[in-house]
This record gives C-alpha cells, structure tokens and sequence, in this order.
C-alpha cells in the first residue's frame, strides 16, 4: 500500500529537511520555472481531503491547514525551524490550561550536526501556549549532514529516562533517500524499506504536511517503488504511478490505494 510511502502526519516524524530552510530551498536545478505546492487533494483513506501550504516572504513554509487543524513554524535567526506547533480542535479545559488536540515541538540545535526536538502536548494559559519542555513527553534526537539532512534519529518517552526505544537510519544516494531502517527497540529486528525514484522535481521536498514522511520530505525526486522487507514477513511491494505537467511537476499520484493530486502556484 501507498502508506508505507504517505501516510497520515499527526505526530512529529522528523523535520531534517527544514532545519536549514532558505529561498527557494526546494528549487534548486530542478525547477527552473518558480513553482511551489500550493495544495494537495487525497482520497487515500489515511489522510483524505485538501491539504492547503502557505509561504512566507523569504520563501520557508510558514504554515499549512488540513480540516480542522493547521501547522505553523517560528525560525531562530540563523533560519533554522524554532518551533512547530501542530494545533486541532480544544480537547479539554481544566484548571485554567486549555489542551488542543496537537502537538508542540521545541527545537534545539547543540551544533551543526546535532538537533534534539522536545515534543509534547499542546497547552495554552490564557491564551499564550507552554514551552514545549514543560510538559515534554518524548524526545527525538538527530544526527545530520552537512546539509542538515537526517542520518539517524532515535527517540525516547521521558518516562524511560533516557532509554532509546526507537530509531531510525537513512542512506542517501545523490539526493534521495534510497535505503531507511527502522528499529522499534533497542533490542528489536529492524524493518527496512528500499526505494527508488524518479528524475522530476518532487513538490513535498522540504515541506512538512499530511502524509509527507521523511523520505518524501528530504528526497529531491518522486518514489515510483518501494520494497518495505521485515522478517520473516514476506516482502511488500509499493508501486506508485504519476502524471506530471510541463514543467516536470506530479500532478497526480496513484497507486492500489487511491490518488493524490498537486496543484501549484507561481512565486
């Protein structure tokens, strides 16, 4: 199924690709003609409908709504994502905090090649949302490129004190991710996917949004395979097909389990 490619975004997966966000940070070789990813439309069961993407002035994600909930992003001087705050409906209301449904993700960056990221609930008082580490209920700590790409990146609950209890690697061929593994404890047997792709530009690179995963945030081109292997399970094949416009971009993007559309605006 197309989920082990796209799937539904309600948590904090990984944000490598926006640690570093620039102008036209998506563009590059690729896209000579200033298009961007203005809106997407999904049937797929884990994440249908439109999801809308907005921009600020110099160019970074600034923020996206799908249904009743909306993504937002504060960076630091350097450019770098400060803050992702992921906001739904109010959830509940006691004691003067009002809780969403959503997250709060607080960034922290050691050096160029380590970020930590305290995700937790999302807690208002009057009116003013809480500092993610106050309630932080698990950390995601990453190790990256140069390019503030992700290579590895383990996660913990703060009730395990410390503990690693999943992780993550990523290998890279040119610019995409061709090879992820994925442990789900530190004593577990890993799973791996291995994907190939395309040679167009691919809209999601950099974005955060529904369904965009790691490997579509941080690959330059569109997956067309992939072949997700976890013994002794048999493995599973993913084919994805697309129509493109004539600049190169998907329009549309299809495999067994339903369809997402592209469309695009000029900049």
């Amino acid at each position: 199924m197309l989920t082990n490619v796209i799937k539904c975004f309600t948590l904090l997966v990984a944000l490598s690709t926006l640690l570093g966000a620039c102008t036209d940070h998506r563009q590059g070789e690729l896209s000579p003609n200033r298009l961007r990813l203005k809106r997407t439309i999904s049937t797929y069961p884990g994440f249908p409908g439109t999801t809308e993407f907005a921009y600020d002035g110099a160019g970074r994600e600034s923020g996206f709504t799908y249904g009743n909930y909306t993504g937002s992003f504060t960076y630091n001087s350097r450019g770098q994502v400060a803050t992702y705050i992921y906001t739904g409906p109010v959830s509940s209301v006691a004691n003067g905090y009002t809780t969403y449904e959503g997250d709060y993700n607080e960034f922290s960056y050691s050096s160029p090649t380590n970020l930590t990221v305290y995700n937790g609930p999302l807690v208002a008082v009057n009116g003013n949302y809480v500092s993610d580490r106050t309630f932080a209920r698990r950390v995601y700590t990453y190790t990256l490129d140069g390019q503030s790409r992700a290579l590895s990146q383990y996660n913990t609950p703060i009730s395990a004190g410390g503990q690693d209890l999943a992780t993550s690697d990523y290998t890279y061929s040119g610019d995409n991710v061709v090879k992820e593994a994925n442990r789900s404890c530190s004593r577990c047997t890993p799973s791996t996917t291995a994907y190939q792709f395309d040679d167009k530009p691919n809209p999601f690179y950099g974005l955060i949004g529904p369904g965009i995963t790691e490997v579509r945030r941080s690959s330059r081109n569109n997956v067309v395979r992939s072949i997700y292997a976890f013994a002794p399970q048999p493995d599973q094949e993913t084919v994805i097909s697309y129509e493109y416009n004539a600049q190169g971009y998907p329009t549309k993007a299809t495999s067994s389990g339903g369809e997402v559309r592209f469309e695009y605006e000029r900049y």
